[in-house]
């Protein structure tokens, strides 16, 4: 479910509590979780019981359990005995628990169940899969008790467990609450072996480039293979005796792993053992000897447990992180390219360009998230032109996004099919997409009109990132994407204003970019004269998304990620007939009030290796909202 089904599901199960729970579940890691209506179903039954929020996935099924033994409690299975004993009666009676994990467990039920859970998924691995069916005898060989059946058969009154009567079988009745329950077993004797996985280049199999090779055109890279213990791992954690001791033990096994039990919110991370983390996943980040789906998934556990390379401060208008910034010394930069197949990039020419300093990243999800906590969209004062402020009130026209789409339809209208389908030989088109653009070309101008009045309506009011809820694009360390230029700018004018000193956040000029993306070396690339597929994230490298900030090379400066991942939105104005170049600074490209489109920098991670050379100049209309578009700050020092 999106969010906005997710606050209708919660209205609609438990109204008296529905505010309460929307504000602990929006923008929480947890929020993943319970876009499943399974659990949000339960989390919403233990609010309406306890009027508390677990605080994530061991506690939410630990509540569970119990109210389901409240439930059944009173009927013959359940009375103190075997399964449950005296002193389990007691506790449940009173209502009193060690911690959100506790359950009775004098009695053999829940040891039962966690030992059936563990095997099954031990035998499940090492067949089918992590969620496992099995003969109802095997299950009772399993239990290795002389109330086995009885054991199942409370399994299945608690919804634990579920009894195929006709194939005469028992499954868990969820994968995840068959994780639960191996994951109680896996606390009393911890295993960190269970998740090891191998990171270095050297040791993974199959190696990238052989993975690569096998993907079709549309298959996103696959992440590295897993265990199948990861959720069982992570559920486990909190419950054991000493989590801290356990997620040390981790991290040379699997320091993904580390760095997402330490960041669960049902743990206490000792600070130096979360610095430690955070350090050791920033070394992995950067070691281009580690495989890059290893990378990125150091670079998305850094998102989780917080990145400390942005520190986080409080200014007049609340929280913020201040970014990173790496100065550009002035200089004479070379500009354009003149054996570009591209008239815009040309002539080439040089620029003389006093120092600035430009952010190290692209702005990230983590530290746009804060100028939304302040209520960034509510302040006009940070829209700081008429059109802007008409954009956030919902009064500009869509025509600019519009225009954006009829110049998609006017280029391919001289296309052929063929030459459509060759793209896709080429690598820089899916075949997906081959055909959306033959499709595109079929229509007619009044067809294409009325598909563009349907997308882009007038009067929209947006108060989030176009992709804030979409689990591709909505890491913490992920840049934020799906933002138009006048949002990029209105946080300019926010971090300004709050970090409480005379520095000016801005975007770049396109020269600025270009200069800190090529240097005084001037290189076609960030990274050099020729096209690697290992230095950024393009169509070429077959993720599909975006990737975290920082997982490529860098720039000899130290700048990442200005070649792939996300296009930056600039400060300048783009129009083939009144700034062409040379580049003037003083011919009014830079007017912050002006309706025309925008220059955008660097290629992103849906197109290919032509449009992420240092020079190519892309450009929107200011209004628009595209998952490739991003922005990277810029600041003068005049």
């Amino acid at each position: 479910m999106d969010s906005e089904q997710v606050q209708a599901f919660i209205q609609a199960y438990t109204p008296n509590h529905a505010d309460l729970i929307w504000t602990e579940l929006d923008g929480s890691p947890q929020f993943t979780l319970f876009q499943t209506p399974y659990f949000l179903k339960l989390l919403c039954e233990q609010v309406e019981a306890t009027r508390e929020i677990p605080k994530g996935r061991a506690s939410l099924f630990a509540g569970f359990v119990r109210q389901a033994i409240y439930r059944e409690v009173n009927t013959p299975l359940f009375q103190p005995d075997t399964l449950l004993s005296e002193k389990d009666h007691q506790k449940l009676s009173l209502g009193k628990w060690r911690n959100p994990f506790d359950l009775p467990e004098r009695g053999v039920l829940i040891k039962s169940l966690s030992q059936l859970a563990f095997e099954m998924q031990e035998q499940g691995l090492e067949t089918e899969g992590a969620q496992v069916r099995i003969d109802y005898d095997d299950a009772c060989e399993l239990l290795d008790h002389d109330r086995d059946e009885d054991i199942l058969k409370a399994g299945v009154a608690l919804n634990v467990l579920d009894e195929d009567i006709t194939d005469y079988e028992i499954t868990f009745f969820h994968q995840l609450l068959q994780e639960f329950f191996a994951a109680r077993r896996l606390a009393k004797d911890p295993n960190p072996q269970l998740v090891h996985v191998e990171w270095h280049m050297d040791n993974v199999t199959p190696p990238l480039d052989e993975t690569l090779a096998a993907l079709a055109d549309g298959d996103p890279l696959p992440p590295l293979a897993q265990t199948g213990w990861e959720e069982t791992t992570l559920t486990a954690a909190p419950m054991m005796k000493k989590p801290n001791d356990f997620i040390r033990a981790l991290m040379p096994h699997n320091l993904v792993m580390a760095a997402r039990c330490a960041a669960s919110s049902e743990i206490a991370v000792d600070p130096e053992l979360k610095a430690e983390i955070q350090a050791a996943l920033i070394a992995r980040t950067q070691d281009m000897n580690a495989d890059l789906r290893a990378r990125i998934a150091a670079g998305l556990a850094l998102g989780e447990i917080g990145d400390p390379r942005f520190e986080l401060k409080t200014g007049a208008h609340g929280a913020y992180l201040l970014p990173p910034m790496v100065t550009i010394e002035a200089g004479n930069y070379t500009i354009g390219d003149d054996n570009s197949q591209y008239g815009g990039e040309k002539p080439q020419h040089s620029i003389d360009l006093e120092a600035f300093k430009i952010g190290q990243f692209a702005v990230t999800n983590a530290e746009y998230a804060h100028f939304l906590a302040a209520g960034g969209y509510e302040d006009e004062q940070w829209w700081d032109t008429d059109e802007a402020l008409a954009w956030l009130r919902g009064e500009g026209d869509t025509d600019g996004q519009k225009q954006s789409m009829r110049d998609v339809w006017d280029s391919v209208q001289s296309w052929t099919d063929e030459s459509i389908r060759d793209l896709v030989a080429q690598n820089r088109l899916t075949s997906e997409q081959a055909d959306s653009f033959i499709v595109i070309k079929s229509w007619s101008k009044e067809q294409l009109e009325s598909w563009l009045d349907e997308q882009y309506p007038s009067g929209q009011v947006y108060r989030l990132p176009e992709y804030w809820h979409d689990a591709r694009f909505n890491n913490p360390n992920q840049p934020v994407v799906g933002i138009t230029w006048y949002e990029a700018r209105a946080y300019c004018q926010w971090l300004s204003a709050n970090a409480l000193t005379s520095i000016q956040y801005e975007l770049p000029t396109e020269v600025q970019w270009e200069a800190a993306a090529r240097g005084i070396r001037a290189w076609i690339y960030p990274y050099g004269a020729e096209f690697d597929v290992h230095q950024g994230n393009t169509f070429e490298s077959h993720i599909r998304r975006t990737t975290p900030i920082g997982i490529y090379s860098a720039t000899p400066e130290k700048i990442f990620d200005l070649s792939g991942n996300t296009y930056d939105w600039t400060l300048s104005i783009y129009d083939k007939e009144q700034f062409l170049y040379p580049y003037d600074a003083k011919d009014g490209r830079e007017n912050i009030r002006s309706p025309l489109a925008r220059v955008l920098r660097g290629g992103s991670w849906s197109f290919s290796r032509n449009f992420a050379r240092a020079v190519y100049r892309d450009n929107y209309y200011p209004n628009s909202r595209n998952f490739n578009n991003g922005f990277r700050l810029c600041v003068s020092l005049l």
